[in-house]
């Protein structure tokens, strides 16, 4: 079914082991009706096995619009190799997809920071050689801890190379949130100063706007180029919408039994919490 749904044009191909040449065998009729009523074609008429079977089998969409045309299909005894299948060949129509000239592509090697387990990364830190060395120097400290935080963020975070699409995150959009956590830090320093304050939300609406507006213009531009596809659009909404990721996401824990102690403990909390709250209001109603 998955298969089915995809855009583009699907190929099958491959050993099945199903005795297809066989009229009378059930679970080859089974599996002729199963690709049939997705609405796939099998091209494959002669023996694929030196027993005489039809096994190895090569499928594409029946319909005319999804359909992609095989060329030069042929099925060779004389495979070179003591295998006991005969080579299936055919030649594809491949069009390489090149990138969009609009596309602006980066790639980058960064560190997926929020992947990381804390507790773990507290624990290797706290038992690593930064808290049992007497150093003799800053700069032995200096280079014993840049060491040890490389190596044991190589094991929690290691380096991972990922393309950067420019039209969804610019610089304008990481100009922006530099500028806002600047304002951040030095409201940090001083939570007292007021104009800091100030200056920290102006910042955070400017990075809001200028992001969102970056965001806009780059899902307003893939909706448009997939306005009669409907598979990309509906891709393209599941993708905004969060369903496909959003559901594999759970807790940064390693065991199932923390996980299970922290949501008891914080809706345990969470009732306590409703309760005092109400009992403090009905004191204070009888008081009144």
């Amino acid at each position: 079914d998955n298969l089915a749904d995809k855009s583009g044009f699907p190929v099958i191909c491959g050993d099945f082991n199903f005795h297809i040449q066989d009229k009378n065998d059930f679970y080859a009729k089974k599996f002729v009706l199963l690709y049939e009523s997705k609405g796939f074609t099998q091209h494959v008429t002669e023996p694929t096995h030196y027993g005489g079977s039809t096994l190895d089998l090569v499928l594409t969409l029946s319909s005319a619009k999804d359909n992609i045309p095989l060329k030069n299909l042929t099925v060779d005894q004389n495979t070179g190799t003591t295998s006991d299948h005969y080579l299936v060949s055919f030649a594809l129509p491949v069009v390489l997809k090149q990138q969009k000239p609009d596309q602006k592509i980066v790639v980058k090697d960064v560190r997926e920071y929020a992947k990381i387990a804390i507790s773990e990364f507290r624990e290797n830190l706290f038992f690593s050689p930064i808290n049992f060395t007497n150093f003799e120097s800053v700069d032995q400290a200096v280079e014993l801890y840049s060491e040890t935080v490389t190596r044991i963020l190589n094991v929690h975070a290691p380096y991972v190379t990922k393309r950067f699409n420019q039209n969804r995150w610019n610089s304008e959009c990481q100009n922006a949130r530099t500028e806002a956590r600047k304002a951040q830090r030095k409201l940090a320093k001083d939570p007292s100063d007021s104009e800091l304050g100030k200056l920290y939300g102006e910042k955070c609406i400017d990075k809001s706007i200028i992001i969102d507006k970056t965001r806009n213009r780059y899902y307003d531009g893939k909706l448009a180029a997939a306005k009669n596809d409907p598979k990309k659009t509906y891709r393209i909404i599941n993708h905004l919408l969060d369903r496909e990721f959003g559901a594999n996401k759970l807790p940064n824990e390693s065991e199932d039994s923390i996980i299970a102690q922290k949501f008891s403990s914080f809706f345990n909390e969470k009732v306590h919490s409703i309760y005092s709250n109400i009992d403090i209001k009905n004191q204070e109603m009888s008081l009144s």
